[in-house]
């Protein structure tokens, strides 16, 4: 499966890590924003991932619907389709940190999900190893 690479998103499996990691750029319209979720699904599918890195750094505030497919569908998705940890980079924008913040309101109850949030990527990559020494 091929890795997204667009300019304001870009998903892509990393075999060292053996993650999906994901970086959004700017404002995403809604319908974007599903391709993206859709794309995310089938690469976690194709190749059983288990860990996700998602860089907020630079988004901008959600579009409408978007909060609320985050916390009722993606969350729920994920989680059915094995991934066990997921790695937030949070949004340097107050305004985009507060609108990430609503749409991951409820996430602590997918209990199958190990959520941690962090604000830079090698940290949430050092949480990654680390957790995986835990469970070996």
């Amino acid at each position: 499966m091929e890795n997204l690479i667009e300019t304001q998103a870009q998903v892509v499996y990393d075999k060292e890590t053996e993650s999906m990691n994901v970086a959004l750029n700017g404002f995403l319209p809604y319908e974007n924003m599903m391709k993206i979720f859709q794309y995310e699904y089938e690469m976690i599918r194709y190749y059983n991932i288990k860990r996700c890195l998602i860089d907020l750094r630079k988004i901008q505030v959600y579009a409408i619907g978007v909060k609320e497919h985050i916390k009722d569908v993606w969350f729920p998705q994920i989680a059915r389709d094995g991934v066990q940890q997921v790695a937030f980079v949070v949004p340097e924008n107050l305004f985009a940190e507060r609108s990430m913040n609503g749409a991951h309101k409820d996430a602590k109850n997918e209990s199958a999900l190990n959520i941690q949030y962090f604000k830079d990527e090698e940290t949430a990559l050092d949480w990654f190893t680390k957790e995986s020494q835990k469970s070996a």
